[in-house]
């Protein structure tokens, strides 16, 4: 187990800001409060805001074939306008290095997909940024 002590947590669900130690547990967030008691990890985040990931819902991370060139772009389908049976699951790339560009950012998951430059592209899914195999990544498919 890891403690993250005084940290300024800033949570999505509370309107201010507060102080408090987050008690990780494999990689998940086990409780937030005072008064843990760990033997093993700890950090000081003093002076540190602390934020939930962020989600990009509308991203081409993992098809749009960063570093690859023309032949890894699987996000738009230039030779129709109607692309409805394209689906992100079976083109994501997970070793896209913008994945782990977006994770350093502080992104969690996102949703990607083909389609951006189509009339009608094709279906999306949801993925973690953390991860060696879009199988392992996979959040939803299709997402809406």
């Amino acid at each position: 187990m890891t403690l993250i002590v005084n940290g300024l947590i800033h949570d999505a669900v509370h309107k201010d800001p507060y102080h408090a130690d987050l008690l990780i547990e494999g990689g998940k967030i086990k409780g937030i409060g005072h008064d843990f008691s760990v033997d093993e990890e700890i950090y000081d985040a003093a002076g540190k805001g602390i934020y939930p990931g962020f989600v990009d819902a509308h991203t081409h991370i993992g098809v749009a074939g960063t570093g690859i060139g023309f032949e890894g772009s699987d996000y738009n389908e230039m030779s129709d306008c109607l692309t409805p049976q394209l689906r992100a699951i079976d083109s994501v790339n997970p070793f896209d290095a913008s994945f782990e560009k977006a994770r350093k950012a502080g992104v969690t998951s996102i949703a990607t997909g083909p389609g951006s430059a189509n009339v009608v592209g094709g279906t999306w899914a949801a993925f973690k940024t953390q991860g060696i195999s879009a199988d392992q990544m996979l959040i939803k498919d299709p997402s809406r």
